[in-house]
């Protein structure tokens, strides 16, 4: 978990109560991922690659990924402009 030292993350007791914020019920975590996977297929994500070579030309769909909106603590946006998010 980000922003916890090791310590931290072996409290239990701490881990515990931030569980209740963090934990999520196995059919709303199998929802969010089913959501999840309807965007990423969706035909607005999918454009048309190519590779092409002297003896094979084969295709495949890519999907396009869009960094996620995140809004901090006090309402404020962040935004993500490059690298891993």
């Amino acid at each position: 978990m980000a922003g916890l030292n090791a310590k931290q993350r072996k409290d239990k007791r701490l881990m515990d109560q931030i569980a209740v914020h963090t934990r999520l019920e196995p059919t709303d975590r199998n929802a969010r991922i089913a959501s999840l996977a309807k965007q990423l297929f969706a035909g607005d994500n999918l454009c048309q690659a190519s590779f092409s070579d002297e003896n094979l030309n084969p295709t495949t769909d890519a999907i396009r990924l869009n960094p996620p909106k995140i809004v901090t603590a006090k309402g404020q946006e962040a935004t993500v402009r490059d690298g891993l998010f």
